[in-house]
C-alpha cells in the first residue's frame, strides 16, 4: 500500500520511475519534437538526432532501473543528480524558451534533485543504537 512506504522508498521509486518514464515515452515510444530540437541543437543532423535521442532513452531507462534496484549506492545517486543538473543547465542555456513552458525542466528536475538529496541523506546515515536494537529484534 502506498501509504506504508517510507520517505526513502517514495524517493527511490519516484526518482527511478521518472527516469524510466522520460526515457521510454518521449524518447522511444513517441519521440517528442522537443527532444529532437534539443539533440539537433548539438549540431546533429536529423538521422543522428533520432539515434542519439533513442540511445539517451535507453540510457535513462537503465538509470531508472538501477536507481530502483541499487538506491543505496551514493555514486549512482550522485550520477543521477549530476545528470539532472547538467540537463537543466544545458536546456536553460541552449533552449531557454523551454524553461518558460508548462512542466518544463525547471519544474521537473529541481524536485528530482531534492529527492536525490533525500535519498543521499537517508541511505548514508549510520545506524543508531536504537535502530540497531530494533533490527536485531
Amino acid at each position: 500500500m502506498l501509504l506504508n512506504l517510507s520517505l526513502v522508498q517514495l524517493a527511490r521509486f519516484t526518482l527511478g520511475l521518472a527516469w524510466i518514464y522520460h526515457g521510454l515515452i518521449p524518447k522511444l515510444l513517441h519521440v517528442d519534437p522537443l527532444e529532437r530540437i534539443i539533440t539537433e541543437s548539438l549540431g546533429l543532423n536529423s538521422q543522428y538526432s533520432l539515434v542519439f535521442t533513442q540511445s539517451a532513452g535507453v540510457a535513462e531507462i537503465l538509470l531508472g532501473i538501477a536507481l530502483i534496484l541499487f538506491y543505496k549506492n551514493p555514486l549512482l545517486i550522485y550520477f543521477s543528480a549530476l545528470n539532472l543538473a547538467a540537463l537543466l543547465v544545458f536546456t536553460i542555456i541552449f533552449i531557454p524558451q523551454v524553461a518558460l513552458s508548462a512542466f518544463n525542466p525547471v519544474t521537473t528536475n529541481i524536485p528530482l534533485l531534492v529527492l536525490s538529496v533525500v535519498l543521499l541523506q537517508n541511505t548514508q546515515q549510520k545506524p543508531t543504537i536504537t535502530q540497531s536494537k530494533q533490527e536485531r529484534e
